[in-house]
C-alpha cells in the first residue's frame, strides 16, 4: 500500500501547483492594493467594499447565483430519471451508457463552448431548423437560456 501512495505524490504535486497555487495567488490579490514603484502592496478590503456595495456587482452576483440555481436544478431533473433508466439495466449496457455520459466531458471546454456558438449562432444548425418550422431569426445566442444549455 506504501508504494501506491508514493505514486499519488506526483498527482498532489501537481494539483497543489496547477490549482492551489492560483486561487491562492487570486485571494492574495483581492486583499491587496497594488502601489507603485516605491511601495509594494498594501493590505486592503477596499475591493470586496466595492464589490457588495457597487449595484452592478450585486446585480451580476444574484444573477450568477441565480443562473447557477436553475443550473443545479435541470441537472437534478434530468440526471436523477437518467441515472434511474441506467441501472435498470445490464452491467454491460450501464457501462455503454455511462460511456455515452461521460464521453462529451473528454473534449476540451473550449472547443465544446465554440461547438455550441456554432450552433446557436444566426446562421448555425439550430437556427436553420428553426426557421424550417417558421421560427427563424431567434436570439439564441448571448442570452441566459444559452448560458444554462451550456452550463447544463
Amino acid at each position: 500500500m506504501k508504494r501506491f501512495s508514493q505514486l499519488a505524490v506526483p498527482y498532489i504535486v501537481w494539483a497543489v501547483l496547477m490549482l492551489v497555487m492560483p486561487m491562492a495567488l487570486i485571494a492574495i490579490y483581492s486583499f491587496t492594493q497594488q502601489g507603485n514603484s516605491i511601495i509594494s502592496f498594501t493590505l486592503t478590503l477596499e475591493h470586496y467594499a466595492k464589490f457588495f456595495t457597487d449595484p452592478d456587482f450585486l446585480l451580476i452576483l444574484w444573477r450568477s447565483i441565480f443562473i447557477a440555481i436553475k443550473t443545479t436544478v435541470i441537472c437534478l431533473l434530468l440526471g436523477y430519471p437518467v441515472a434511474y433508466f441506467i441501472s435498470g439495466n445490464s452491467e454491460r449496457m450501464q457501462n455503454i451508457l455511462i460511456l455515452c455520459i461521460t464521453l462529451p466531458t473528454w473534449i476540451n471546454m473550449l472547443v465544446r463552448t465554440y461547438a455550441w456558438i456554432g450552433l446557436l449562432s444566426e446562421d448555425g444548425i439550430i437556427q436553420q431548423i428553426l426557421s424550417i418550422f417558421g421560427l427563424g431569426n431567434q436570439e439564441l445566442l448571448y442570452t441566459e437560456g444559452a448560458v444554462l444549455l451550456g452550463m447544463v
